[in-house]
């Protein structure tokens, strides 16, 4: 995404949740409703709306009167080359803002189920927070690895490619720099004069 128009009416926090909840499966604006918090005539309108930007398309149904809804994208993002414009950035940070939110969602959904998973998938599940110093090229080179990694798997969205026992897998990768405390910086700057050079 590079257009703030369109970030920010992705930003939406139904239509959000109306992408979250099709990337399980097609649905109807009926179905999306009660994820969406919405109505179902709201949800239509929201679908339509996201249907225009690219990211949904309606399927033809065998009786001609439901109307079901499907992804057309399987990821999205902004990408770096589009954040020196400070509109786009404030439109990532609308856009970011609903994405957390939804993400947060996501992981107590599962939280609060995972007494009733498998063990095996139970145990697969990971959750792993670390802390390394990098630099801004670095860090954008491991986001860029990250997703490279997820490549081969994407094909998966036919279910005729999908080993028998596979099931849907929620990844989520965050890395930023951590901010920092302006305590510690005159602590750290005062280091710096006392002995020439960190301790």
């Amino acid at each position: 995404m590079t257009d703030p128009a369109v970030i920010r009416a992705l930003a939406h926090p139904a239509r959000m949740a109306i992408l979250a909840y099709l990337f399980e499966a097609p649905a109807t604006a009926t179905e999306c409703s009660t994820a969406a918090e919405q109505s179902p005539s709201s949800c239509s309108y929201h679908l339509r709306t996201l249907a225009k930007l690219g990211f949904v398309e309606e399927i033809e149904s065998d009786d001609g009167r439901e109307r079901r809804w499907r992804l057309k994208v399987r990821g999205y993002g902004v990408p770096k080359r589009a954040q020196d414009s400070p509109e786009v950035r404030a439109a990532a940070r609308l856009w970011g803002r609903q994405w957390i939110a939804i993400e947060q969602r996501i992981l107590s959904e599962f939280l609060a189920g995972e007494a009733r998973e498998p063990a095996a998938w139970s145990a697969a599940a990971t959750f792993s927070s670390k802390e390394v110093h990098l630099t801004a090229e670095e860090l954008i080179e491991l986001g860029e690895r990250f997703t490279a990694m997820l490549g081969p798997y994407r094909d998966r969205t036919d279910p005729e490619n999908r080993p028998p026992a596979s099931r849907p897998v929620h990844f989520t990768l965050t890395a930023f720099p951590r901010p920092e405390r302006p305590e510690r910086r005159r602590k750290t700057a005062g280091k710096k004069r006392a002995g020439g050079r960190p301790t």
